[in-house]
This record gives structure tokens, C-alpha cells and sequence, in this order.
């Protein structure tokens, strides 16, 4: 089946009620840990003259994210770790047994909100599972083409903006940044978020740079006046303007920090040789006219496609996956509804997950 993109347009909804309920790391050798070992706190230049800041110290001694795709897989072990806090009372509800409609990753968000100005394709796959929609997002041919095919430019940028954040955030507010081990781009720390995108309810998790703190966080981050800081690199000369950055890169970074309430982003300017030269603070929470225009576009095709899929998504997931394919070329989608199979790489409700719910609800 074919869907037209212009038939998914929605009401443009606004993300509410944010909440954070919860967060883990991930450690240097990938694996997930349910504690805040990972975050970070924002230690930024007290002065922004004279910065000097070479993104290339050490570019060959970092330690390399792993490759491996773990899909919804960390989250997973969350919800399973923190089921108190998501059951449903039986009394409340008779289908779902986890509080949120939807449960995803802040990318598969940003994809959905970038779909309208951006001209690339996507592959989203939905199980249902006790009436809770699970999304995941996969990479298409053309994205892993594209991948295969950066540019040694391409590559540094990529490097530049994890080894920007090293520089940026240290252990503990009391600390500097350690420059004196290597980048292991494994690290995360992940914010775990509830919140409303028009009536649909949604938990979601997002790696987060970093936090504003004087003072150490102790336990969880849940019921704390907790402040995230989204940092990113640019080449310098795009920034000498009034206008500062050109609305795709705009559009990019808002539909990324929206999702989680961010409106600022700390924005290391750049030379071709990942020498930073200044650093200046970006904010998001007064668009122009024309990108608001754009901003309501994307949030209306986000809720009309979140409408049709708690639409179509009907079946429990050990009777069909969905899979839908965007082709940006024709705007249309491409709906597929799959026999299940443990051994596709669209399966990725597993079965230790689903033992583990029908074990506690």
C-alpha cells in the first residue's frame, strides 16, 4: 500500500507535559548501566577570547563507536527495570498495560519532524504489544551508500563535534574536562522522557551532552530542576552574518533539541582544520516567521503520521511487524504489514522483554 504524504498532514500539535522519568549510560564498551555514571556537567570557557580549541588532539588514538545495532534494546531493559513507574492500574485501562501510547528514541522524533524540508529517506518499523506501540527506525540502502561514501571532511566533521563535547563537559562540577584520556565516542548518558504530542502520550530516550549544575547529582534525575546543554561545531564563516546559520542547519537542530525542551545550543565556530576560534550561543525559542511556518509543517506531518499508525497498528506483534518506507522523491510512504520472524532484522521486540512484562503485569 502507498500513502501520499500530503494525506497525512495533521493539527499542528505541540509536545507537552514533558517529564523526565528516568536515565542510564552506556559505558565505553557499549553496554547499558542503569545509573548516571555518563552524565555530564557543562564546563564551557570562562572567557571567549582568544579560544583556541584543536578538535584533531588525539583523533587517532579515540576509541570508535561500536557498530553494532542495538535498536530499542537499552530501552527496553529500562522499562523492565522501571515498570512501577509506566504500569497502567487494570482498574484504569483493560488493553494497555504500559501508561504511554508510544514508546521510541528521540532520533526516530527528529526523523519524523525533519521529514518535510529534508530530502531523506527512512524506514520506520511498529509492533504492538498489550496495546503500547513500539517504533524503531532503521537505516535504508541509500543512508548506509551515503555512510560508505563521506568524504575525508565529512569524516572529521563527524569526530569534531564528539571530540567538541570532550573539551565542553567534565565528570563532576567541580572538575575540568580530562583531555588526558582518549575519546571513547560509547559513552552516553540517556535521558529517559514522557510527555504528549497532541493527545497521544510517548516515552522516549535521548542522549543528552550534558547538564548545567554547581552541584553533583546524586542517585537519579528524576524530580530534579535538571537543565540539558546540546552542543555542536560549524565552520565559522557561515556564522559572520546577522542571520547566523541557514534554515536547513536551523531546522535540523531544532527538530533534534524540541523533543526534549532544549532552545539553546552551544555552537563551537570552526575553521576547515577543527580549529575552534570562538564559541557562541544559538537560541531556538524566537523563530522567524518563515521557520515557524516550516516548524508547524513538520509538527503537522508528525501528528497526522503518528495518527495513522495508532490507526493501522491493529495487531499484536507476534502476528505481523509494520514496516513503513518514506521515498522523499515520490512523497509518499510505503506500508508493509510482515509475517514475524525472530531471525529479521525488523523483530526487535524480544522475547527476554516480552517474558519479562508478562512476568510483572
Amino acid at each position: 500500500m502507498i500513502i501520499s504524504v500530503d494525506s497525512l498532514n495533521g493539527p499542528v500539535h505541540e509536545i507537552s507535559n514533558l517529564e523526565i522519568v528516568g536515565g542510564y549510560s552506556v559505558d565505553g564498551n557499549r553496554r547499558y548501566r542503569n545509573d548516571l555514571s555518563q552524565l555530564k556537567y557543562y564546563k564551557g570557557p570562562q572567557r571567549n577570547r582568544n579560544i583556541r580549541i584543536d578538535l584533531n588532539k588525539d583523533k587517532y588514538t579515540r576509541i570508535q563507536k561500536s557498530t553494532t545495532s542495538l535498536q530499542l534494546d537499552f530501552v527496553l531493559k529500562w522499562i523492565l527495570e522501571n515498570l512501577d513507574r509506566l504500569k497502567v492500574d487494570d482498574s484504569q485501562n483493560s488493553v494497555r498495560r504500559l501508561d504511554p501510547e508510544f514508546i521510541c528514541m528521540r532520533g526516530l522524533l527528529k526523523e519524523l519532524l525533519s521529514t518535510p524540508f529534508t530530502n531523506q529517506d527512512w524506514i520506520i518499523c511498529a509492533s504492538k504489544y498489550r496495546g503500547t506501540i513500539y517504533l524503531c527506525n532503521y537505516e535504508t540502502e541509500q543512508k548506509m551508500m551515503n555512510n560508505l561514501h563521506l568524504t575525508a571532511y565529512q569524516k572529521n566533521c563527524c569526530i569534531w563535534g564528539r571530540k567538541f563535547e570532550q573539551y565542553m563537559v567534565a565528570n563532576t562540577p567541580h572538575e575540568d574536562p580530562d583531555l588526558s584520556v582518549p575519546l571513547n565516542e560509547n559513552e552516553e548518558f540517556c535521558c529517559m522522557f514522557k510527555a504528549k504530542f497532541g493527545t497521544i502520550s510517548f516515552l522516549y530516550s535521548a542522549e543528552m551532552d550534558g547538564i548545567y549544575s554547581q552541584e553533583i547529582v546524586q542517585d537519579t534525575i528524576v524530580g530534579k530542576n535538571i537543565q540539558f546543554v546540546e552542543m555542536k561545531t560549524m565552520f565559522f564563516k557561515k556564522l559572520k552574518n546577522a542571520k547566523l546559520i541557514e534554515e536547513d542547519k536551523t531546522l535540523l537542530w531544532w527538530a533534534q533539541i524540541y523533543p526534549v525542551g532544549i532552545q539553546s545550543i552551544i555552537c563551537g565556530l570552526r575553521n576547515t582544520n577543527g580549529i575552534i576560534k570562538k564559541i557562541k550561543k544559538i537560541y531556538f525559542d524566537r523563530p522567524s516567521d518563515n521557520i515557524k511556518v516550516k516548524q508547524d509543517r513538520s509538527k503537522s506531518f508528525c501528528s497526522g503520521f503518528l495518527e495513522y499508525i495508532k490507526e493501522i497498528v491493529v495487531e499484536e506483534y507476534d502476528r505481523c511487524v509494520y514496516k513503513f518506507t518514506y521515498n522523499p522523491n515520490s512523497l509518499s510512504i510505503k506500508v508493509e504489514i510482515m509475517k514475524p520472524d525472530p531471525r529479521s532484522e525488523y523483530t526487535f521486540l524480544h522475547r527476554w522483554y516480552i517474558q519479562g512484562l508478562n512476568q510483572h503485569i
